[in-house]
């Protein structure tokens, strides 16, 4: 009760004001560059790492924690369900592309030699199946719930995006393996925050 007295009321959601505004950040900066080409990103992240969000003062970064926040601090559609258990199943595959696909992308793009990326290939693989297996049929909507949109969504969307470009340009990644990916991207492109927030395909290869 004393904790929920000293929470902050949600706000309306919008997008908060990019920290990287006015700066000359070239796409791929190594992260040293990024506090020295752009100082109000280094005053958000401390560790340099992006994403980072200042939302009038308030300073996050590292993805999962961002879209936690975001969560919490503003108001709008929701990006947890209510249901404890689908809660705990959106944070679970949530940090399942942050532990189980992400990291074998990098590996994949930029190995050296080709066991390493054989091996990271098919340990992308296998994390894409997984997912695809916890995801709600399409019968009952595209999204990884099915009609609702979720955090699982959005920590996915911008590594398949890039999993279909860069590394099908680089590495032969073969998207027709995944069709139930293949016709949720198609529900996440159709989404105008995507659509205003996405990076053009030109500039990942």
């Amino acid at each position: 009760q004393q904790q929920q007295q000293h929470q902050k009321p949600k706000q309306h959601w919008r997008l908060p004001p990019a920290v990287t505004e006015g700066c000359d950040i070239a796409p791929g900066a190594a992260q040293e560059d990024l506090g020295r080409l752009c100082p109000p990103f280094a005053a958000s992240s401390s560790w340099g790492q992006l994403p980072a969000l200042d939302n009038d003062g308030e300073h996050i970064w590292d993805s999962l924690i961002v879209l936690e926040y975001i969560h919490d601090a503003f108001s709008g559609a929701p990006l947890l369900p209510t249901m404890p258990l689908l809660r705990a199943k959106v944070r679970l595959w949530t940090k399942h592309v942050d532990a189980d696909i992400v990291p074998h992308f990098h590996r994949l793009l930029f190995a050296n030699d080709s066991e390493a990326r054989d091996e990271a290939r098919l340990a992308l693989s296998q994390g894409l199946a997984d997912f695809q297996a916890a995801m709600a049929p399409e019968s009952e909507g595209p999204f990884f719930l099915g009609d609702d949109f979720s955090m699982a969504d959005i920590a996915l969307a911008p590594w398949w995006q890039r999993m279909c470009t860069a590394l099908r340009a680089y590495r032969k990644f073969d998207p027709s393996g995944c069709p139930r990916l293949q016709a949720w991207f198609e529900a996440v492109e159709a989404r105008p925050s995507f659509r205003a927030t996405v990076v053009d395909p030109e500039r990942l290869i």
